[in-house]
């Protein structure tokens, strides 16, 4: 009998007894018909038929899992059963055992033992009822087979687990991993050379090592923002120690760093993750000269705890902390420190908290410099001098919501990995590279990257004047207070700028600003003031606080369109709509240049402008503003009214725009009617204008109070539809010229001329 032959006489045996599934039973019931197979059990002093017939009989006696009598009566004549999934896996493990041996009796003792192997079967009461268990049967199999002298192992032919069995082992193994299973061995990664080399940082270093040495409380926690350096630190200490350059108390010590998420994978059921902290902690007890390392600890605490009341990490560690049985370095946020470990007083005296703070430009060009040799070779590129510089440059000017040395860091290795990825063989690394990696990273522009910051303000005047016309004052008073901050003389940990454009609208407050981001660069963020005249809808700016709708939802509209875009213009266009505590809430971002939302994380606005637009005293804008006058205009009077004095003084500017002249309103005609020009260029047309339709278009265009607002609506409805008719069905069907002009008081198309006219137009 073969393997084929056993399984198909199982499935015939089920069959015959009407049960669904082919279990393991009938294997084993199979199987004890074996001549080789009995001389085991006679070995054993068991009679293999007596046992086959116990196994029968408890075959004929279950109800479990017989087939449902319509299934008995519609496929009475079936050949194949529903295979139990052990069974399966078994039988297909038994085909390969075959293909290794030609004596099938081999492979009969393997599927023997395999039965012998799972709990709670038929053929274990069977066997217990002769006085043996299942593992004193499997173990005389062995021996049975050894005495057959042909250098078979049972134990090894089945090296990977199955079914149920598979489960159980893999639980058992879990219970059993230890702490190399759990940690990271940091000190012999520093021993191989594979940690990068800690530039700098040697007044933390030195607290640390002071840490460590003491009798008590010899466990710190590193804080500091994301990407400052704190598990460089360890890792600085860890090559330290494998160099020998530390004092005694710390040679020979191995620094662990810890793995919480995997210490907590597969822990389903109570009792499972404490019993491998304990494991663990026993471990570490008898390993005197180890440090476990625990990045972002704040993980710690709910780790292991659910709804079963089972106790997180953090208690279970502290018995240990306390008495000074184990050694632990921890490393997190300020924000993280703040909201889950500081708030646990028992947690936070077992731990010394080290600050690590951002380091300067100059400690971070040292920093880079000392891994430049480590990055270019590990990528097989070199970096330029230039490169270089423009590594910390453009990272502290566009990446401002990110930390030094990470950033930096992180834009050399991007730059690196872009080279090594192309198909040109080219090595060299330079600056303009670099602008190229910073403008995909900041999703800017790469000729705002590349333009010089004294070329951009060279052009500056130029840019906002042909945007906005017969503001001259305005303008230039927005170029001043520009290029004062962008020479670095304002205060770098406030905002580039923070205006007030005051004016009657249509005089070009929101042109400029557009013209402002364009010509510098930045990104335009707008917000319309008037969506946020209630008091609840600065959540919309900065997030819902806690126990509110939308908490979860993110940081807001404001912090959220900030972090993406940190180098921005910020529109706050009709401020005046707004609600008093709105407006509040931009007093530490033109402050500090900075604001905390509502789940505790900060946005830095240091490299945005902040322009607010207002018609507050419109009607007298042509008055001198505030600073410039001994008395208060009406304009003054209803700015102050309206802004409390301690967001007034934190504006650099307040520009005040004025009506428009009758020459700033004939370029804005220009303006219009170019745009106009543009758009129909492709299609042979072209556009004039008689001076009667000029000067109708500058009386009917503009509205006092309103600008030149409606000039738009004005040549929309009297140019534009007009002209669209003639291009899709009248004379200009083919391209040509067009000319309007006033008649009967109304502006229309003025009669057309004769070719050679139009020819000398064109």
């Amino acid at each position: 009998m073969n393997l084929t032959q056993l399984f198909k006489k199982s499935d015939e045996l089920a069959t015959s007894l009407g049960h669904t599934f082919l279990t393991i039973d009938h294997v084993s019931a199979t199987v004890l018909t074996i001549d080789s197979i009995k001389n085991v059990f006679e070995d054993m002093n068991i009679d293999a038929d007596k046992l086959h017939n116990r196994l029968m009989n408890y075959l004929k006696n279950t109800t479990v899992p017989h087939a449902p009598k319509s299934v008995k009566d519609e496929d009475a004549n079936r050949t194949s059963l529903l295979v139990n999934r052990v069974v399966h896996e078994l039988s297909k493990k038994s085909v390969i055992e075959q293909l290794k041996s030609d004596d099938f009796s081999i492979d009969a003792y393997f599927v023997l033992f395999e039965c012998l192997s799972f709990p709670n079967t038929a053929l274990e009461a069977a066997l217990k009822e002769e006085g043996v268990s299942c593992t004193e049967a499997a173990r005389a199999l062995q021996k049975h087979v050894e005495s057959l002298d042909k250098g078979i192992n049972l134990q090894s032919i089945n090296d990977e687990p199955i079914g149920d069995k598979k489960v159980a082992q893999q639980q058992q193994s879990s219970k059993q991993k230890g702490l190399e299973d759990y940690t990271t061995n940091l000190t012999a990664l520093a021993k191989e050379g594979k940690l990068d080399p800690m530039i700098g940082r040697q007044k933390e270093l030195s607290a640390l090592i002071e840490t460590l040495a003491r009798k008590t409380k010899k466990n710190a926690i590193l804080t500091g923002e994301a990407g400052v350096g704190k598990t460089q630190i360890i890792d600085g200490l860890a090559q330290a120690i494998a160099d020998g350059n530390v004092p005694e108390h710390l040679k020979d010590v191995e620094i662990l760093s810890l793995n919480v998420g995997a210490l907590t994978a597969g822990t389903k059921y109570r009792g499972e993750f404490e019993e491998r902290i304990d494991n663990l902690l026993k471990e570490l007890k008898k390993r005197e000269n180890t440090i476990v390392f625990i990045d972002e600890i704040h993980i710690m605490v709910g780790a292991g705890s659910a709804s079963n009341g089972s106790m997180d990490m953090s208690n279970m560690l502290k018995p240990a902390l306390s008495r000074g049985e184990i050694r632990v370095i921890g490393a997190t946020t300020y924000d993280e420190y703040r909201k889950n470990i500081e708030k646990d007083s028992a947690l936070t005296r077992r731990f010394m908290k080290i600050d690590v703070v951002e380091p300067s430009i100059d400690e971070t060009r040292a920093i880079v410099n000392g891994l430049k040799p480590t990055y270019e070779k590990f990528h097989n590129v070199e970096f330029t001098s230039d490169a270089m510089d423009a590594v910390i440059s453009l990272s502290d000017k566009f990446l401002k919501n990110k930390h030094f040395p990470d950033k930096a860091i992180d834009l050399m290795d991007a730059a690196a990995a872009k080279v090594r990825s192309r198909d040109n063989n080219s090595k060299l690394i330079t600056a303009n590279l670099i602008q190229e990696v910073v403008a995909g990273i900041a999703n800017l522009d790469i000729n705002v990257v590349a333009c010089t910051e004294s070329d951009r303000m060279r052009n500056l005047p130029d840019a906002l004047r042909s945007r906005v016309y017969g503001q001259e004052e305005a303008i230039q008073k927005l170029v001043d207070n520009v290029m004062v901050a962008r020479a670095g003389l304002r205060d770098k940990s406030s905002v580039q700028g923070a205006f007030m454009f005051v004016g009657p609208s249509g005089t070009g407050k929101t042109e400029i600003t557009k013209a402002l981001a364009d010509a510098t660069g930045a990104e335009l963020i707008r917000f319309d003031m008037s969506e946020f005249s209630q008091e609840h809808t600065v959540s919309k700016l900065i997030g819902s606080p806690p126990g509110y709708v939308g908490h979860d939802s993110g940081n807001g509209l404001l912090l959220d369109k900030i972090e993406q875009f940190p180098n921005a213009v910020l529109l706050l266009d009709e401020i005046e709509k707004a609600d008093r505590k709105v407006l509040l809430t931009f007093l530490q971002v033109l402050d500090e240049g900075r604001l905390t939302g509502s789940q505790g994380k900060t946005v830095y606005f240091n490299n945005v402008t902040v322009i607010m637009t207002t018609n507050l005293g419109a009607a007298d804008s042509t008055k001198r503003s505030i600073g410039m006058s001994g008395s208060d205009t009406a304009q003054d009077k209803a700015i102050k009214a309206f802004l409390p004095p301690e967001f007034i003084n934190r504006i650099d500017s307040i520009v005040t725009f004025k009506d428009l002249s009758s020459e700033a309103i004939d370029s804005i005609i220009d303006k219009f009617m170019g745009g106009l020009n543009e758009q129909v260029k492709d299609r042979n047309v072209k556009v004039t204008l008689t001076k009667a339709a000029r000067e109708w278009l500058a009386k009917n265009g503009v509205k006092v109070g309103m600008g030149a607002r409606p000039m738009k609506r004005t040549i929309e409805q009297n140019i534009r539809v007009p002209l669209a008719k003639e291009m899709l069905c009248g004379s200009l069907v083919n391209g040509g010229n067009i000319t309007f002009d006033v008649i009967d008081g109304k502006i229309g198309i003025k009669p057309k001329r004769s070719k050679a006219v139009d020819k000398a137009l064109a």
